[in-house]
């Protein structure tokens, strides 16, 4: 689990703003992800457990809550605090 929070309430899931935290649930690895190897490395990053360029690009934006696991996504937004 990947726990963001903003203090003024900056977050967006998919079309809901104005949240103050989410969870974020990483599912298994998928085909296209090098966990193993950065893990064996020694530098394991949140971007490497996280599927989509909108949940590992770094602003206050997340898939959307609705958003189903599928072979090319199993990571899970819940919001926390509207």
């Amino acid at each position: 689990m990947y726990y963001t929070f903003s203090s003024v309430g900056d977050l967006e899931a998919d079309s809901q703003t104005g949240l103050d935290a989410l969870l974020v649930g990483t599912g298994a690895e998928l085909s296209f992800q090098s966990r193993a190897s950065n893990l064996a490395a020694g530098n394991v990053y949140i971007t490497d457990y996280l599927d989509t360029t909108v949940n590992t690009d770094a602003d206050n934006v997340f898939e959307s809550v609705l958003r189903k696991v599928d072979t090319m996504y199993n990571d899970q937004i819940f919001i926390v605090s509207p």
